[in-house]
């Protein structure tokens, strides 16, 4: 038989030793429940406010049941980036940090080295036309970029 403590140390060792989420010990610790006193956590007084509270006895749940319900969702998400129906954050982080290279490559490209030698005699309505033309290839090839993450 199971001898159960009077008072544990801490929430999280109340948690752990009653077998119940320590999100539960929180909200009870919050809402004025009177087993918490000098740093220590009363196994009966909370035992008393989980039996009383409707937020106490919808929130009860084991660790087993809160690492099946974790896993259940981790095993969701991977058979969806499986079948490609959502991508993985690493891919989108890589593929962002790459898109973003590019396209600082191209603005420096295209503003340091390309579009200089071709405002030599524009005026200044000229060298916007020029501007706005090579900013819309610009976002057109960000665009096909970004439409292309996890196509692959």
């Amino acid at each position: 038989m199971r001898v159960i403590p009077e008072m544990w140390d801490s929430m999280k060792a109340a948690s752990n030793g009653l077998g119940i989420s320590y999100a539960l010990v929180q909200r009870a610790k919050k809402e004025g429940c009177v087993g918490f006193r000098s740093n220590r956590v009363y196994t009966l007084e909370l035992i008393q406010w989980i039996a009383e509270s409707k937020v106490g006895q919808q929130q009860i749940f084991t660790h087993k049941d809160e690492r099946e319900k974790w896993q259940a969702e981790r095993e969701k998400i991977k058979a969806a980036e499986d079948a490609r129906r959502v991508i993985g954050r690493s891919l989108v982080t890589d593929r962002y940090r790459e898109n973003l290279s590019l396209l600082f490559q191209r603005l420096h490209r295209a503003f340091v080295h390309t579009m200089p030698p071709l405002y030599q005699g524009m005026d200044t309505s000229e060298c916007a036309t020029l501007n706005e033309t090579e900013l819309s290839e610009i976002q057109i090839f960000c665009e096909e970029r970004a439409n292309s993450i996890g196509e692959e």
